[in-house]
């Protein structure tokens, strides 16, 4: 296994057991899609109308945009209905299609299980610890985080509306904290942990925020709040972030349709509404993002509708419950993620293979993973950073920097979240390495 031990038996079976059930799911799928042919041409017709009606109802405007609005909702209904329909005509292979794909995720994850690399243990003299009280719905204030820390020899302060989170951090450390943690969102998160880099102290992670991306992909149980405190006694282990004209951050910097719609002011309390408004401008101006750059194979690109670069590779495909994770923080790369989808057609193309799970053959889609990226236009170009968006001149230059982030965790906490292998590059691959008692990469 990667960084560690050659697997157990325990770990050996597993594998095996998960390969022979990733054999019999392609059969069950197989047999129930040959089994249902015309109920799948339907499904597909209703979901390749309905994104021709969201397409072109973005662009329409009073009785014409109500029109789309209907057809889209009738494609869905017939969507639902014929897949509803299909489920009760052949219940038990959707029932086998389900528990085999949970079997495969369990069993699977299991076997590709690593022990994280660390050094040593947490030694704080000065702990701080920040506490937002208002991120996640106020789930520290609920959780009593500030009393417990203060229980523990932590120092707390607790941030107020307008405080220059870098500042207070780096006040901190001046004044002896060998040791940052923060109780919030990851956009709270980011400030905190790059004062901790600049100072060479560790920092902490207290998942307090709404959805606490960096917890779950640190292997943190986001619903153990108070539990996430024993980081302040936990193991340090060496992670990345990464940069963007110098600024650090955690997760993932964004350009294109998600960051015009993150800036706008309305975004925070209609984000629904604020994203359709956005998206129908852009559909009605026909201009293009001046987002220029290079891919991996040397090709040069005039513009994309999104471009996220994040600290490593996030999972695009495969289980569904597994979109949007990472399963290492220490690949020591930047993950680059391209979606170009100018017109309705080329949307239906992609949702088609998306819910094929072969995403990644769509001609408007690129991904890979790189030290460094370059994004270059003739304007200022807003940037999504963990949530926030800032407008940056150009070119844009991302860097990865591997292993620089020093983090403590609780002992015990697992190598980044539980992703299925079916979700993995080279999961399969992995898997049979496994089997063979072999270390993977």
């Amino acid at each position: 296994m990667h960084g560690g031990r050659p697997p157990g038996v325990a770990h050996r079976v597993a594998a095996g057991t998960s390969l022979v059930l990733t054999g019999l799911l392609f059969v069950f799928a197989l047999v129930l899609a040959i089994g249902n042919a015309p109920l799948l041409l339907v499904a597909w017709l209703g979901m390749a109308t309905g994104m021709f009606a969201m397409s072109f109802g973005l662009a329409a405007t009073g009785v014409r945009r109500v029109i789309w609005q209907i057809v889209a909702a009738i494609s869905g209904l017939i969507v639902v209905a014929s897949l509803v329909w299909m489920a009760l005509g052949s219940f038990w292979g959707f029932v086998a299609i389900i528990v085999t794909a949970a079997a495969i995720g369990v069993l699977g994850s299991f076997a590709l299980r690593q022990s994280a690399p660390t050094h040593g243990d947490l030694d704080s003299v000065h702990p701080v610890l920040f506490v937002n009280p208002k991120s996640g719905g106020g789930k520290a204030t609920e959780a009593n985080i500030a009393a417990i820390a203060r229980d523990r020899g932590i120092k707390v302060v607790m941030l107020e509306r307008g405080d220059d989170l870098t500042e207070l951090a780096r006040q901190a450390i001046r004044d002896g904290a060998d040791a940052l943690g923060t109780a919030g969102g990851d956009g709270s998160l980011g400030y905190v942990a790059i004062a901790a880099i600049e100072a060479g102290i560790p920092f902490i992670c207290i998942p307090a925020g709404t959805r606490n991306h960096f917890a779950r992909d640190l292997g943190l149980d986001r619903a153990d709040i108070v539990g996430a405190l024993d980081a302040f006694q936990g193991e340090l282990r060496s992670i990345d972030y990464a940069t963007v004209n110098g600024r650090g951050y955690l997760n993932v910097a964004s350009m294109g349709v998600y960051a015009e719609t993150v800036s706008d002011p309305a975004y925070r309390d209609a984000k629904i509404a604020t994203a359709r408004e956005t998206l129908r401008s852009i559909t009605q101006s026909e201009e293009r993002f001046d987002l220029r750059f290079v891919d991996s194979d040397g090709g040069r690109h005039p513009s994309a509708d999104i471009i996220m670069v994040s600290v490593g590779r996030y999972h695009v495909k495969g289980n569904l419950a597994d979109i949007g994770k990472r399963s290492r923080m220490d690949s020591g790369g930047l993950g680059v993620l391209i979606l170009d989808a100018p017109e309705p057609v080329a949307a239906i193309e992609m949702a088609t293979l998306s819910i094929a799970g072969a995403i990644d053959r769509y001609p408007g889609w690129f991904q890979w993973e790189t030290t460094s990226f370059e994004v270059e236009s003739d304007a200022p170009v807003p940037v999504g950073i963990d949530g926030e968006t800032v407008s940056l001149e150009p070119p844009l230059r991302f860097t990865i920097h591997p292993g620089s982030l020093t983090i403590a965790v609780p002992h015990g906490t697992p190598y980044g979240p539980t992703v299925s292998p079916l979700s993995r590059n080279n999961g399969l691959r992995n898997l049979w390495s496994v089997v063979r008692g072999r270390r993977f990469d």
